[in-house]
């Protein structure tokens, strides 16, 4: 889920067969973050649409585009005031290309141009982030240029942190771990086993750190959903998080 409508769809495609139309797939706001930009204007988080690449974030059927029932089969409409309509709905989204719709806030050249080597840049690197300096390098070039939501920022920030796990930076985890845990919820959801994983990993660190409140509000959120998605019978649940929240408990 931690990636494009347009890579699950295709996955889906490809491994049974059928082109995924639901909801998720074909929500704006989901494809309005996707590969947003961070508003110029500090007091404002909402998301500005910068095209860096000519890419599809979502597989729309080839018959999507029937209105009032009168559109050939190849998407054109027979209905000349209806293009018309469309060229102009397509001119004003140009238009508010690097605009932020929200504040009226407006990126320039150099903004434009940082946001597109971002991303570019970590399009290139995401498949070797398993490397601690690489994963950093890259959540570097996207501080304060993508969207804190946006879709590659949220896949660094994930590979960032299981790399820190590896090496043992406590501190810098807990940071990454406050960072992703709203990317988790927006593109898994508030009951989804790998959220419960990444509180789990989370308050598992802070128990390390002795940071017991904080380690023992991490570990009821896991305990919340990995109850429902595992089963208190698990293994995962019933030795590993009853045991930390049992400990985190004692010792506060």
């Amino acid at each position: 889920l931690l990636k494009t409508p347009y890579e699950r769809q295709t996955e889906l495609l490809e491994n049974y067969y059928f082109l995924c139309e639901c909801d998720r797939c074909f929500g704006d706001i989901q494809i309005k973050i996707l590969h947003a930009a961070k508003c110029p204007n500090q007091k404002c988080d909402n998301p500005v649409k910068i095209s860096w690449k000519d890419c599809d974030l979502v597989r729309k059927p080839k018959d999507e585009s029937k209105k009032n029932g009168y559109i050939k089969e190849n998407g054109d409409s027979n209905n000349e005031s209806e293009k018309e309509e469309s060229e102009c709905n397509n001119k004003s989204e140009i238009e508010r290309e690097g605009e932020c719709s929200a504040c009226g806030t407006k990126c320039t050249d150099k903004q434009i141009e940082v946001f597109k080597k971002a991303m570019e840049f970590t399009e290139m690197h995401l498949q070797k982030m398993k490397n601690v300096d690489v994963c950093k390098f890259c959540l570097e070039k996207q501080e304060g240029i993508l969207h804190p939501l946006n879709v590659m920022h949220a896949q660094t920030l994930d590979h960032a942190f299981d790399a820190l796990i590896q090496v043992q930076l406590w501190e810098t985890a807990c940071l990454y771990a406050e960072k992703l845990i709203p990317c988790f919820k927006f593109y898994y959801g508030e009951r989804h086993p790998l959220l419960g994983l990444l509180h789990l990993k989370y308050g598992k660190i802070l128990l390390y750190k002795m940071d017991l409140s904080k380690a023992l509000e991490q570990l009821k959120l896991a305990e919340k959903i990995l109850k429902i998605t595992h089963g208190d019978r698990h293994p995962l649940y019933k030795e590993q998080l009853l045991t930390l929240l049992s400990q985190a408990m004692l010792e506060s």
